[in-house]
């Protein structure tokens, strides 16, 4: 069983009134008294609590309870019952295909961590990328509506001392405002609404400092996706989890409103007969990300904002 660092105890907020929070007494700590094992945090300005439970920080109304999207809940419930199913407590293999690292290393290059970093991770899930940036910040708050994939995450950080996991809403969260240097979330448009992706934007935008960066992903309504006919608004064949189709410029417009510069481009790019014919499609997919036309081709949208509005 992990602990939630108490270093990171003044990164969230209460839930009700966004005071700050502070340790109880009676708290189960670790032997070295640098992480909280179970017991509950309280507001130092309403007095409401919030429960640590096996190291995890749970911020619903009761154990394991997120008010959420009919959705987001149908995904919730879904990736519970995937990581119940998860033994042992290694990386998934399927990280490293080759297929996501087309998405994995373009996205590391555009979050470009440093070693002092203060991470914000929206949406972590059992730890695709948490796991790798962990070792590469100061600290990083990892946040997720699947409690049981937060729990196998928490095996596979194996103690990590900089790292606080959070069970939470991503578009409800509190966190004090210019706390963290690189806010990061991936695949935005499983959120369920255009309101809900704008409430995440949000809390991206009075989190970072001024001179950080949120850096996200989301799926692209790309010329594979054209040709097949796909919907914009749709589900996963597989699970049926919802997701929705940005088009590149409706991507950047999305975010805009919160902040000042927005970039973004396609990646996960998939050329017919890459692999077919030996070609290197990790290295040949980052290479055509920015090559107009060409970079249509890509599945997924990465997109790089900085400059935080305050008034988003």
């Amino acid at each position: 069983m992990g602990a939630f660092p108490c270093s990171l105890v003044a990164s969230i907020q209460c839930r009700q009134c966004g005071g700050a929070l502070a340790i109880a007494v009676g708290a189960e700590l670790t032997a070295n008294e640098l992480g909280v094992r179970r017991g509950r945090l309280c507001c130092t300005s309403c007095g409401d609590s919030t429960n640590v439970s096996a190291g995890i920080v749970l911020s619903g109304a009761g154990e394991g309870d997120l008010a959420l999207h009919d959705e987001s809940r149908h995904e919730q419930q879904l990736r519970d019952a995937r990581a119940r199913s998860t033994t042992g407590d290694a990386d998934d293999p399927r990280w490293n295909s080759e297929y996501q690292l087309m998405e994995i290393l373009s996205a590391l290059a555009a979050l470009d961590i440093h070693p002092g970093d203060a991470i914000l991770e929206l949406g972590c899930g059992d730890g695709r990328y948490t796991t790798r940036l962990a070792p590469r910040c100061a600290s990083l708050l990892a946040i997720d509506l699947s409690l049981e994939s937060l729990a196998v995450l928490d095996r596979r950080l194996r103690g990590a001392g900089n790292v606080g996991l959070v069970h939470a809403d991503v578009t409800t969260l509190r966190v004090p405002s210019r706390r963290f240097d690189v806010v990061y979330s991936t695949l935005t448009s499983n959120l369920p609404t255009r309101e809900h992706r704008q409430a995440m934007y949000r809390v991206a935008a009075d989190a970072l400092r001024s001179d950080g960066r949120f850096v996200f992903s989301a799926h692209h309504q790309g010329i594979m996706q054209w040709l097949s006919g796909e919907s914009k608004s749709g589900r996963y064949a597989q699970g049926h989890i919802y997701r929705y189709n940005f088009a590149l410029r409706e991507c950047v417009n999305e975010v805009r409103p919160y902040f000042a510069s927005v970039r973004a481009w396609p990646i996960q790019i998939r050329v017919p007969f890459a692999k077919r014919i030996g070609l290197p499609t990790v290295e040949l997919s980052r290479r055509l990300e920015r090559v107009p036309v060409v970079n249509r081709l890509g599945d997924l949208i990465l997109c790089v904002a900085q400059a935080p509005l305050a008034a988003g």
